[in-house]
């Protein structure tokens, strides 16, 4: 478990990463190494869920560093990308079937 308080957009945010070692069998989803659910807070905000998955192991990718670099993602998105997310509503999808994420993948890219 990794946690961690910053400034986003000068309000002050709690993100907590646990993380576990997972196969690309068993997730449905190849080359998976590990996934994590991160938990932001948000002050005076509702708390805020997600799921991350990567290829990388523990060994390459520590939790406190995957953190960071989490972290670090959106404060280098583009605008073009958070216009797409809404005109998708990637961000709002709640896919429940196994293979539903690569097959929703394949159709996005």
């Amino acid at each position: 478990k990794a946690s961690c308080q910053h400034l986003e957009k000068g309000n002050p945010v709690t993100r907590t990463l646990v993380a576990r070692e997972l196969d690309g069998e068993a997730a449905g989803f190849p080359l998976v190494a590990q996934a994590t659910r991160q938990h932001r807070q948000h002050e005076g905000k509702r708390s805020e869920t997600v799921e991350l998955i990567t290829s990388r192991s523990k060994a390459d990718l520590p939790l406190a560093q995957w953190l960071e670099a989490n972290i670090q993602h959106w404060g280098i998105e583009s605008g073009l990308h958070a216009r797409l997310d809404a005109s998708r509503h990637d961000d709002t999808y709640r896919l429940r079937r196994r293979k539903a994420v690569r097959i929703h993948g394949m159709f996005n890219r």
